[in-house]
């Protein structure tokens, strides 16, 4: 059984260990960056700094984070992230989460997502066709961006 928790500083230490132990794939899928291992600490730290404005859920299943997702608020829209585990990867844990991050983003009267996916991330793309119908606004290096209607 799942369980998701509000960031709070406690948790950092725990964060910051499940994204070391991500593959390679999956970072750069997350920052795209193949540099990202290298400067993790320093983002989460940052993050945890910065909350203001943030939204940012972490998923547990039973004591091990499964994934974590966030999401900047801009006007009524948000610039969305998110992370699932390698171990947890296309069992379900992604559709859990993002309905999650949905349901809260309501909550804060936000009515669209907006997302900045790798062209070759099959699976986020297919999650968030599970959610709706995502409208591809631009493409460049690679990166689509996409705007996902809450509504």
């Amino acid at each position: 059984m799942v369980h998701f928790e509000q960031f709070k500083p406690e948790l950092l230490e725990d964060l910051i260990k499940f994204y070391e132990v991500l593959s390679d794939e999956s970072l750069y899928s997350r920052f795209h960056t193949f540099g990202a291992r290298n400067s993790i600490s320093r983002f989460l730290n940052h993050m945890g700094d910065n909350t203001n404005g943030r939204t940012w859920l972490v998923m547990y299943d039973d004591q091990n984070i499964v994934g974590d997702s966030s999401y900047f608020i801009e006007r009524d829209s948000a610039n969305v992230a998110i992370t699932i585990g390698d171990n947890y990867s296309g069992r379900g844990f992604g559709k859990q989460l993002f309905s999650e991050l949905i349901l809260t983003a309501k909550k804060e009267n936000i009515k669209l997502f907006n997302l900045e996916i790798l062209s070759s991330n099959q699976r986020m793309l297919n999650l968030l066709n599970h959610f709706g119908n995502p409208v591809l606004t631009s493409e460049s290096n690679q990166i689509k961006y996409l705007d996902l209607d809450l509504n």
